[in-house]
């Protein structure tokens, strides 16, 4: 490991939040950067508490089993899969965006042309594990920003999602806020911080925070229900 972050906790006042969510995850194969609380000393005098987590990077991919030389992005606000802008590329920078380019065209198809799309390029079952635990832990950010995307380039070639960020988890609906996401929702809607395809149109917790590649998931019969199965089988 050669980065790691020390993070406040000025979002989360029980402190727990990041380090539970990412525990979840690693718990169901998801490959996700290690995060526990640390005790932080100044000149030898108390500091403070801090969410010690893993940087995403290439001692990160290899650590938990994919290429290190795979495509590797960072996706900011405003990630809907629609325009490049929000997308920070993080490997690979001799060859430019061009693969970026190419899954964002393939996302934006339909029909069987989707479906083949979807079979031939994107890790279906790693995908279903990412929208599972952000569904269980009510993660309202991580459609519309707050992941990496990772392609493994020189082998099967297909995309996945990996989770970053996960302060606004298991309830709030925004930064320093007392309002519960599940207290203000309308059941009678779609727009739910706990379905299972939270971030694909129509269920979206506000109009701008939908995700094409999760839609792409959704859209395809046979993969929407592989996504609500491991939904139910971890709330029980």
């Amino acid at each position: 490991m050669t980065e790691f972050d020390f993070n406040t906790t000025y979002t989360d006042k029980s402190y727990l939040r990041s380090v539970l969510v990412y525990e979840h995850q690693r718990d169901v194969a998801l490959p996700s950067p290690i995060c526990f609380l640390a005790h932080v000393r100044q000149n030898g005098a108390f500091y403070n508490i801090s969410v010690y987590t893993e940087q995403p990077d290439k001692d990160f991919l290899r650590r938990v089993g994919l290429d290190e030389n795979g495509s590797f992005y960072k996706c900011g606000p405003d990630s809907t899969y629609d325009i490049l802008t929000s997308f920070e590329k993080k490997s690979r920078l001799e060859e430019g965006n061009a693969d970026l380019v190419a899954l964002l065209a393939g996302l934006r198809l339909t029909g069987s042309a989707l479906e083949t799309y979807v079979f031939d390029n994107i890790d279906v079952p790693g995908m279903v594990n990412f929208m599972a635990t952000i569904a269980i832990t009510q993660n309202i950010d991580a459609s519309d920003k707050n992941h990496f995307i990772h392609r493994d380039t020189e082998g099967t070639r297909e995309w996945r999602m990996l989770p970053w960020d996960q302060d606004l988890t298991f309830g709030p609906d925004g930064l320093n806020t007392d309002n519960i996401v599940f207290s203000s929702q309308n059941t009678t809607t779609p727009a739910c911080a706990s379905h299972p395809f939270i971030g694909a149109r129509p269920y979206l917790l506000q109009n701008a925070k939908y995700n094409r590649f999760l839609e792409a998931i959704v859209n395809v019969p046979a993969h929407a229900r592989d996504a609500a199965a491991p939904h139910s089988h971890l709330v029980r």
